[in-house]
């Protein structure tokens, strides 16, 4: 799809990520990764390959099994409710909560957990998120610091009519696949 859902003469490939509704743990129970809550009214459920595994990559970092899934794309790759979730290559995650169970959480809540959130940020990046631009989230105030930014994140605010908010989401994106290695047999 291009943006505004326009079909391409091309197609691409996707992975249901409800198919991954029970995670990973190592057999040790020392590696894990999965999504605590899956939140898309609108079947965002789809996710390009190669992100999925930089965002395995970092959840994998962190043992992540918290998360918020929030969705990227519908299964035929189309965008609802924003025009930059097509072809399953950008989508919205909870901000992480003390609690770590995948609620919602705001950037101004008492229980968000900005050392975890800036630690996940940075494994994103490390694993090709954010690289070929910032992912989106909101100035916020932390610690009575105003104008407060997460890491590898930048501005994205547009108040109504036809708003959008990153308060209560991080949006992941601007994945650079040239750091994905295909090694065929």
């Amino acid at each position: 799809m291009a943006r505004g859902n326009i079909p391409q003469a091309h197609n691409v490939e996707l992975i249901n990520v409800n198919e991954f509704e029970k995670g990973y743990i190592s057999s040790d129970g020392s590696v894990k990764a999965k999504f605590a809550t899956f939140n898309s009214d609108s079947h965002r459920w789809y996710i390009n390959p190669d992100c999925f595994a930089g965002l395995l990559g970092a959840m994998l970092e962190l043992n992540a099994d918290y998360l918020g899934f929030n969705g990227f794309s519908t299964h035929d790759a189309k965008s609802v409710q924003s025009k930059s979730h097509i072809n399953g290559v950008a989508g919205d995650l909870r901000y992480i909560s003390e609690n770590q169970n995948g609620e919602r959480t705001e950037l101004t809540d008492s229980f968000f957990d900005f050392k975890k959130q800036e630690e996940f940020n940075t494994a994103l990046y490390k694993f090709g998120w954010a690289r070929t631009s910032l992912m989106y989230s909101e100035y916020f105030t932390y610690k009575k610091h105003a104008n407060t930014l997460l890491k590898h994140t930048r501005h994205m605010r547009k108040d109504p009519p036809n708003g959008y908010r990153h308060h209560h989401h991080l949006h992941i994106c601007c994945f650079d696949f040239s750091l994905i290695i295909n090694v065929q047999d």
